[in-house]
């Protein structure tokens, strides 16, 4: 999906953005070894000074991944959060 000056969240949905914070060289390169979604920031970053701050706005990840990843993350949230949340299907829509 592709954003234009014109995206309603309403008509088009929640932007697929995500943010990550990594407050450490070394939390980010063991993040980067475990998933794809931030192996692009690690790439990008490791040659980094270590004492200054950055944005890394990497390229989209794999689409198959995402796809794979969309089918449990809303068990994995549940699960990390040790308790049922309710799922929300749309926007002010509850499940």
């Amino acid at each position: 999906m592709s954003l234009t000056g014109n995206h309603d969240v309403l008509a088009d949905g929640i932007p697929p953005v995500s943010t990550v914070f990594a407050f450490t060289r070394a939390a980010l390169e063991r993040a980067a070894a475990r998933s794809p979604l931030l192996a692009p920031a690690w790439d990008a970053l490791e040659r980094a000074p270590e004492n200054a701050h950055y944005l890394c706005v990497a390229d989209p990840t794999d689409l198959e991944w995402v796809q794979r990843q969309e089918l449990v993350d809303d068990d994995l949230f549940r699960a990390q959060l040790g308790h049922s949340v309710p799922t929300w299907r749309g926007w002010g829509e509850k499940a």
